[in-house]
C-alpha cells in the first residue's frame, strides 16, 4: 500500500465539538453578517431602477388590454360590458402565454417590447453614460459642495482672508451673508464624498463624482448597523443584537432616509448616535480603566464625528447622561440604608461612582471632540439648541415674516397615533413586543427566575395599552404609561433590595420618549424611533429565547443544542409573522426612482451653458440646489435657506397679476435680496409695517419715480440713492422657472405671496397677552374700534396662525376637458363659457353660479379677466373660486378650463404656465420641455427692457376682401358642411358675405347626402379641414388659424 492509497482510504473526520465551541466564541459575527448584508444589499438596488420594468410591463399590458378591448367592441358592439370584459382578459391571457403580439404584421415578442420601454424609461433618469441620478432633491447641495471641495480644496465658491462663501446661495445678497465659515470643509458628508472619489478615481479614472456619492449612504448605514446588534448582544444576548440590527437595517423609516441615491446627512444621525452610546455603555461595563478610557474617547470621537454632520448631534449626550443619572438616583435610594456608615465600600463604591465616572469622561472627551470638529461655542450651544428644537414651527413669534418651515413637508409634526403606528409597522403585536421589551431589558439582570410574574404582568398590561394606543393625543400622557411597568419592576427591586442594571431600560425608554416628541415637529424625526423600536423589540426577542430555551432544556429535557435552536426559530416565526421586514425593505427600495430626469438637466444644462455666469435663477424654492448645482448658477432660495423674507417676494411676484411689480420684485431681489427692506427699515425708525409698505409703493416704479417717492415719505436724497442701490440697479441676467409641480405648491408659494404682514404684526403683538392688553394693542397701535379689536383677538385666540394672517390659494386640481359647439364652450367640471357675450357660469348640484373671476382670451386675442360679486361658488373656508378658460392657439376649437382659487386667475404664474406668457413684456420664453408623463418644464429670460411683446394668439384683423378670404379657403381644401334649413349655416355664409367662392356643400341636397354621409358630417355647420372635424359656426380668426389664410 502505497502513502497515496493511504491518503484516500484515510477518512475525513469532523469536530464537531471544536466546530460548537468555536461557534459559541466567534458565531456572534456570523449573525452580525446576516444584517449587514441586508442592509447593504436592499440599499443598492435603487441603482438599477427597477421600477422601469415594472412601469413598462404595466404600460404594455394596457396597450395590449385596450386593443383588444376596440377589436371586441368593433366585432360585439351590442355585448354586454361585463360579458366584452370576459373576452378581453381571455384573449389577453391568450396573447401573453403567447408572449408576441402582431404588429403590421410583424409578430413581435412581448418581452422584446417591455424590455425596449424599459430602457427608454431607465434612461431617462439617468445620465449619457448610465449613471443613475441622485434620487432627490438635498442630495445635489452635498453633490455641489464636495465638487467645489475636489476643483477647490474647499466648499464654497469664493475665499477671502481666510474666510469662505458660497457664491451660489441666496442670489443678490451681500457677501457676508453668503459665509460658510473659516473651515475650507464644514460638513463630514462633503469631506466624506469628496475623498472618497479621491481614492476611487485613482483606481477607475471613468468613476465620476455623481456616482462615488450614490454609494456612500449604502456603506454608511452599515455603521448603524453594527453598533445596534452589538447593543442588543449586551442587553439580551445574540439573538437580541440580530434583532436589533436587521430592524435597523431594514425599518423602512430610517432606510428611506439611507438608501443608495439619498447622499444625506440622515445616516449620520442614527449611525453616530448609536456608535457613540455603544461605545459609552460598553465603557460603563469595562473593568480596566485604561479600557474605559479608550472606549470613552472612541465614543467621544463618534459625537466629534456627529458634530461635524449634524446640528441636532447633541440628543444622544442628553439620552445617555439622563439614563446615568437615573441609575445614580436608583443607587442611591437602593442603598440609602447603608450609605452612611458603608461609604468607604468598595463595590458600592463602583455601583455608586463608576457610571458616573465613565459619564464625566464621555463629556469631558466629548467636548474636546466637538471643539476640534467644530468649535468650544458649539458644544456649549446644545441648550440653547434644544430649546430652539422645540420652538421650530412656530409662526411670527419673532418677526413679521413668515415662518417658511411650517409648510415644509418633512417637517409636518406627525401625531402620537400615526407615530407608533408607522415605527410598528402598523401591527399590534410588534409593538406589544417592544413596549414588553422595556420592561424585559429591566430585570434582564438582577431579578430571578421566580420573579418573571412581573414581566407576565407586565406584558397583559401592554396588551391592553396596546388596544387603547388611538386614544392617546399627548406625547407624555403616552410615555407615562409606557413607564408604568418599568417603574413597578425598578420599584419592586427596592422593595426586595435586589439591584437591576437599568441604564440599559432608562436608556431604550428615553430615547422613545424623545424620538417620540421630535415626530411631532416633524414627520422625518420619526427616523430617531428607529433605534429604540430595534432595541426594544431585539430585549423583547432575547428574553423570550432565553426563556424558551429553559422551557425546552429544563421542563422538556430536550437536548441543549436543540433547544438552542428551536428557541431561536421560534422566537423569530413570532417577530416575523405580522411584517416581512426585508421584503417590505426591499419594495420600497427597488420602486424608488429620481425625482429629477434628462428633461431638467437639458433645461439647467442650456441656462449654464447660454449664460452669463453672475446670471441668476429665480423660482420657488424646492428645487433651489438643482439650479445651483446643475445650472451653476446663483439662486435665491433653497432648501436649505428657504425660511427668510426672500420666500415672500417669490410668492409675491408669481401671485400678482402686475407684471410691473412681478418684474420690479425680480430686479430688488436680483440686486440686493432683501437690503432694501432692511435699509428701509432702520432709516423709517424700525417701523416694519411702514418699510414694507413704502417698499411696496416703489417696486414697480421706474428708478426717478421711485426716488421721488422715497424722498416724499422723509428720506434724503443720499438714503434714497442707498434704498435704490438694492432695488432698482442695473440687474445681472435672470432666468424664471415654472413647473408644472409648481400647481399642486401653489396653496404654499401663493400663501406666502399674500402674506400680510400687518395680520402678522398684529399676530406677534397680541398671542397669548391677556384680552384686555390686547384689545387695547389693536385700538392704540393699528387703528381698529372695539368691535374689529375684539373680534380680532377672538380670531388670534382661536384660529391657526398661519390661515388668519394669509390665505392658501391654490389650483383646484389639473386642467380637464371642454366641447365647443358654435359660441359655447361647455367643460367636464360644469363651467359654460359663451364666446360671443363673453358671459361665465358654472352648474353645481345647488343650481348655475356665478366665479368671481374668470380669465380667457377675448375677441381682441388679449388675456382678459371678467369678475363677478354675485351668486358666487365658494369653498368651504369660504374663499370665491375662480377659473380660465384656456384657448388651443393651434385649434381656437378645443379648449381647456381649470378651477382655482380666485386670487390666482390673473396671477403672473397663471399668465406664465397656462396662456405661455401672452401678452406679457419681459418674459421671453427660453426653454420648454415635457417628461414622459407630459409635465411641463419652462424658463424664462427676463427681458428687464420690456421691448416686446408675447403674441402666442394671433391678432385679429378686418378682411379687406371676404371673396378673397374664401377662395383661400378653397383653395386650402377647407369644406364647410351644411343644410339650407339650418340658421347657423346661413349665419356662417353671411360671415363671408355669402361669397359664391365658399366651398360649401348642401347636404340636404339628395345628390350630395351620400358624400355627407361619407365625411361622418351628423351636425350642421361642420367644416373639414386638413382632415379634422370642426363643429358650429367659426369665426373668422379660428378659419383663419386652421387654414392659414390671411386676414389683412
Amino acid at each position: 500500500m502505497n502513502e497515496k492509497d493511504t491518503l484516500k482510504e484515510t477518512p475525513i473526520i469532523f469536530d464537531f465539538k471544536r466546530a460548537q465551541k468555536f461557534f459559541l466564541k466567534w458565531g456572534f459575527l456570523l449573525l452580525l453578517l446576516i444584517p449587514i448584508f441586508l442592509s447593504a444589499y436592499i440599499r443598492i438596488q435603487t441603482w438599477d431602477l427597477h421600477a422601469a420594468e415594472r412601469w413598462a410591463a404595466n404600460g404594455v399590458n394596457n396597450m395590449l388590454r385596450n386593443n383588444i378591448r376596440a377589436q371586441v367592441d368593433a366585432l360585439y358592439p351590442n355585448l354586454p360590458d361585463q360579458n366584452k370584459q370576459a373576452i378581453v382578459e381571455e384573449r389577453f391571457q391568450e396573447a401573453v402565454k403567447k408572449g408576441t403580439v402582431n404588429i403590421q404584421g410583424q409578430e413581435i415578442s412581448l418581452q422584446q417590447i417591455i424590455d425596449d420601454n424599459a430602457k427608454v424609461l431607465r434612461e431617462h433618469f439617468q445620465d449619457p453614460d448610465g449613471r443613475t441620478y441622485l434620487l432627490g432633491l438635498d442630495e445635489y447641495f452635498w453633490q455641489r459642495l464636495a465638487s467645489n471641495v475636489v476643483k477647490n480644496g474647499f466648499e464654497g465658491t469664493i475665499e477671502k482672508d481666510g474666510r469662505y462663501y458660497d457664491g451660489l446661495i441666496l442670489a443678490g445678497a451681500p457677501l457676508e451673508e453668503k459665509f460658510i465659515g473659516t473651515k475650507k470643509v464644514t460638513n463630514l458628508h462633503t469631506w466624506i464624498a469628496a475623498h472618497s472619489f479621491k481614492i476611487v478615481n485613482k483606481f477607475d479614472p471613468k468613476v465620476n463624482l455623481m456616482e462615488v456619492n450614490f454609494f456612500i449612504p449604502a456603506f454608511a448605514a452599515i455603521l448603524a448597523v453594527i453598533p445596534a446588534f452589538f447593543i442588543g448582544r449586551r442587553i439580551a444576548g445574540d439573538i437580541s443584537g440580530l434583532v436589533a440590527g436587521t430592524i435597523v437595517a431594514v425599518h423602512q423609516s430610517f432606510l428611506s432616509r439611507s438608501i443608495a441615491g439619498s447622499p444625506d446627512t440622515d445616516v449620520y444621525v442614527i449611525a453616530f448616535s448609536l456608535m457613540a452610546a455603544w461605545l459609552f455603555l460598553e465603557a460603563c461595563e469595562a473593568k480596566k480603566w485604561h479600557v474605559k478610557i479608550l472606549l470613552n474617547a472612541g465614543a467621544a470621537l463618534s459625537i466629534g464625528l456627529f458634530a461635524y454632520a449634524w446640528t441636532g448631534w447633541f440628543f444622544i449626550i442628553e439620552i445617555l447622561a439622563a439614563a446615568i443619572g437615573l441609575q445614580f438616583i436608583y443607587y442611591l435610594i437602593l442603598n440609602r440604608k447603608t450609605l452612611l456608615t458603608h461609604i468607604k465600600d468598595v463595590g458600592l463604591q463602583s455601583k455608586l461612582y463608576s457610571d458616573a465616572y465613565n459619564l464625566f469622561a464621555f463629556v469631558s472627551l466629548s467636548a474636546a471632540a466637538v471643539s476640534v470638529f467644530i468649535s468650544f461655542e458649539g458644544f456649549m450651544r446644545f441648550i440653547s439648541d434644544t430649546i430652539g428644537f422645540t420652538k421650530l414651527k412656530e409662526v411670527a413669534s419673532a418677526t413679521v415674516w413668515p415662518n417658511v418651515l411650517t409648510t415644509v413637508a418633512e417637517l409636518n409634526p406627525s401625531d402620537v397615533t400615526s407615530t407608533i403606528s408607522q415605527i410598528s409597522y402598523g401591527s399590534p403585536l410588534l409593538l406589544w413586543l417592544a413596549f414588553t421589551g422595556i420592561a424585559a431589558i429591566t430585570m434582564a439582570k438582577g431579578l430571578r427566575w421566580k420573579e418573571y410574574w412581573l414581566l407576565l404582568a407586565a406584558a397583559t398590561y401592554y396588551a391592553v395599552l396596546v388596544g387603547i394606543r388611538n386614544s392617546f393625543e399627548s406625547v407624555f400622557a403616552l410615555s407615562f404609561f409606557v413607564a408604568i411597568p418599568v417603574i413597578v419592576i425598578i420599584a419592586f427591586s427596592i422593595y426586595k433590595s435586589e439591584a437591576l442594571d437599568i441604564k440599559y431600560a432608562a436608556f431604550v425608554l428615553i430615547w422613545f420618549i424623545v424620538g417620540l416628541y421630535a415626530a411631532t415637529k416633524g414627520v422625518r424625526f420619526v427616523m430617531l424611533l428607529v433605534p429604540a423600536f430595534a432595541l426594544a423589540l431585539g430585549g423583547a426577542m432575547g428574553i423570550v429565547y432565553s426563556l424558551l430555551v429553559r422551557l425546552f432544556h429544563k421542563e422538556l429535557s430536550l437536548n441543549k443544542s436543540v433547544s438552542v435552536i428551536a428557541a431561536a426559530g421560534f422566537a423569530l416565526i413570532i417577530l416575523i409573522f405580522p411584517v416581512n421586514f426585508a421584503q417590505n425593505a426591499y419594495a420600497i427600495t427597488t420602486n424608488q426612482v429620481p425625482i429629477i430626469n434628462d428633461v431638467w438637466f437639458e433645461a439647467l444644462e442650456k441656462i449654464k451653458a447660454e449664460s452669463e455666469p453672475d446670471a441668476i435663477i429665480n423660482s420657488w424654492w424646492d428645487f433651489g440646489h438643482w439650479f445651483a448645482a446643475i445650472g451653476d448658477r446663483a439662486v435665491t432660495l433653497d432648501g436649505g435657506r428657504q425660511n427668510r423674507p426672500q420666500a415672500h417676494w417669490l410668492g409675491k411676484l408669481m401671485l400678482t397679476g402686475s407684471e410691473d411689480e412681478s418684474v420690479g420684485i425680480l430686479r430688488m431681489l436680483d440686486c440686493g435680496a432683501t437690503s432694501a427692506f432692511d435699509k428701509l427699515y432702520g432709516y423709517m425708525d424700525n417701523d416694519s409695517l411702514k418699510a414694507i409698505g413704502l417698499l411696496y409703493d416703489i417696486i414697480p416704479m421706474e428708478r426717478d419715480d421711485a426716488k421721488a417717492a422715497l424722498i416724499r415719505a422723509g428720506l434724503t436724497s443720499v438714503q434714497a440713492e442707498d434704498i435704490l442701490s438694492s432695488s432698482h440697479c442695473e440687474p445681472p441676467e435672470n432666468y424664471f422657472i415654472t413647473s408644472e409641480d409648481m400647481i399642486g405648491k401653489s396653496g404654499v408659494w401663493a400663501h406666502f405671496g399674500a402674506w400680510n404682514l400687518t395680520r402678522a404684526s398684529m399676530y406677534m403683538d397680541v398671542t397669548k397677552k391677556p384680552k384686555e392688553q390686547a384689545i387695547a394693542i389693536l385700538k392704540n397701535k393699528y387703528g381698529l374700534n372695539d368691535t374689529l379689536a375684539a373680534t380680532y383677538f377672538n380670531e388670534i385666540s382661536t384660529q391657526d396662525a398661519n390661515t388668519w394672517v394669509s390665505p392658501w390659494p391654490s389650483y383646484a386640481g389639473g386642467l380637464e376637458g371642454c366641447q365647443v359647439s358654435g359660441s359655447i364652450v361647455q367643460c367636464a367640471n360644469g363651467i359654460v363659457f359663451n364666446r360671443d357675450t363673453e358671459d361665465v357660469y358654472i352648474k353645481t348640484q345647488i343650481g348655475d353660479r356665478r366665479l368671481k373671476q374668470v380669465g380667457f382670451i377675448d375677441k381682441n386675442r388679449e388675456f382678459k379677466v371678467k369678475s363677478y360679486d354675485k351668486d358666487l361658488l365658494e369653498s368651504t373656508q369660504r374663499r370665491a373660486f375662480g377659473a380660465i378658460l384656456i384657448e388651443n392657439p393651434a385649434n381656437p376649437q378645443q379648449y381647456s378650463t381649470i378651477l382655482m382659487d380666485a386670487d390666482l386667475v390673473p396671477s403672473i404664474f397663471t399668465r406664465l404656465f397656462f396662456f405661455d406668457g401672452h401678452g406679457l413684456h419681459h418674459f421671453k420664453k427660453f426653454y420648454h420641455g415635457r417628461d414622459l408623463t407630459g409635465a411641463n418644464i419652462i424658463v424664462w429670460k427676463i427681458d428687464w427692457e420690456g421691448s416686446n411683446v408675447r403674441e402666442v394668439y394671433m391678432k385679429p384683423a378686418t378682411p379687406s376682401s371676404e371673396y378673397s378670404f374664401a377662395e383661400c379657403l378653397a383653395d386650402s381644401g377647407a369644406i364647410m358642411y351644411g343644410a339650407s334649413w339650418c340658421s347657423h349655416c346661413q349665419n356662417q355664409k353671411r360671415m363671408l358675405n355669402n361669397s359664391r367662392y365658399i366651398p360649401y356643400v348642401e347636404c340636404d341636397d339628395e345628390a350630395l347626402k351620400q358624400v355627407c354621409e361619407a365625411a361622418n358630417v351628423t351636425a350642421y355647420p361642420t367644416w373639414i379641414i386638413n382632415g379634422s372635424q370642426y363643429l358650429g359656426e367659426q369665426s373668422l380668426e379660428s378659419l383663419s388659424i386652421l387654414t392659414g389664410c390671411p386676414l389683412e
